[in-house]
């Protein structure tokens, strides 16, 4: 770290993390009722999944980081409102979990002093979160803060930084520790410098630097998306680059014409048919022939023929009228 508010001071590396107060059970296992335990919706037991978590937390990348997971969530997920009478309830959950971290770190034999660092983090970070609720902010969590519970002090707001300092100098040997740090300080944590005026800036300083060699850390990202790809380069796909760009544009341009031929011609042809139908639109038909009706003497004659006074007696060639005398 470039950063001279990390810059450590000269003391022995670690050395205020190596004292833990000493507890008895009774002091901070205080039975959790089970409805205590579901309304608060935090899962700290010791029980059957213990053996699955171990095998978790020796497989990870980052063996710290995943035994902390648990408390690093319930960081993100404090409550901002709690009644008074689970304040306490609440707080052995985080005191049982921080115990069973610490035993699963050690059946997973971790660095002891990088356990207790990240144990220290924890503390602090929890703590902050806790004291900046409104059911914090009372006093009930500051008598009975983690970090005096585990060790035994209330100045993790600026020594949390010292470890970043101290770490930070050999980074690949406690890198583990230091992406844990750098989750806390994603999650909000401040510190000393939520007092400081420009402590927003000088956070997100500290945590580029420690993204910077987070990433430097872990495998380079490879340049091509599959570096031993290799393509075909015989058989057909070898003679198709053989192919001369001006061939396959000139055929491409053949294909083109000949289309274009063909369907100019079939439009040509419809239109013809179209316009010929637009034409006989217009063409006035003459009128139908009124039919002629030939004068008959039976017509004329039908009221005398009616009488019996005469006959008459005709074709489309003669007409012949009797008088009956």
């Amino acid at each position: 770290m470039t950063d001279s508010t990390l810059t450590p001071p000269a003391a022995d590396m670690m050395s205020f993390l190596s004292t833990t107060p000493e507890h008895k059970d009774s002091e901070y296992e205080t039975p959790v009722h089970t409805s205590q335990r579901t309304e608060l919706n935090v899962i700290v037991e010791d029980g059957p999944d213990s053996k699955l978590r171990l095998a978790e937390i020796s497989a990870a990348a980052n063996p710290l980081l995943a035994a902390a997971r648990p408390l690093l969530c319930a960081l993100a997920a404090m409550p901002a409102k709690l009644d008074a009478a689970l304040v306490e309830p609440y707080r052995n959950l985080l005191v049982r979990e921080m115990h069973l971290y610490q035993t699963l770190c050690d059946q997973a034999n971790l660095r002891r002093e990088h356990v207790l660092a990240v144990r220290y983090c924890l503390c602090t970070a929890l703590d902050e979160a806790a004291n900046n609720t409104t059911w914090g902010r009372r006093g009930v969590w500051a008598g009975k803060s983690l970090l005096v519970t585990f060790h035994g002090e209330s100045e993790g707001g600026i020594k949390l930084f010292q470890i970043i300092g101290r770490l930070a100098a050999s980074f690949q040997e406690h890198g583990n520790v230091l992406e844990v740090i750098y989750h806390l300080l994603g999650l909000g944590f401040e510190g000393r410098y939520s007092v400081q005026p420009d402590g927003r800036k000088q956070l997100d300083n500290i945590r580029q630097q420690l993204l910077t060699q987070l990433s430097q850390r872990r495998d380079p990202v490879m340049p091509a998306l599959s570096p031993d790809f290799q393509g075909a380069i015989s058989g057909r796909l070898r003679r198709m680059r053989r192919v001369p760009v001006w061939l396959s544009a000139g055929i491409a341009l053949l294909a083109m014409l000949t289309l274009f031929g063909l369907y100019s011609h079939r439009m040509d042809v419809q239109t013809v048919t179209v316009q010929q139908h637009i034409d006989a639109i217009g063409i006035k038909l003459p009128p139908p022939p009124v039919p002629v009706h030939k004068l008959r003497l039976k017509i004329l004659l039908a009221n005398e023929i009616a009488r019996g006074l005469l006959t008459v007696d005709e074709d489309d060639q003669h007409s012949r009228v009797v008088f009956r005398g």
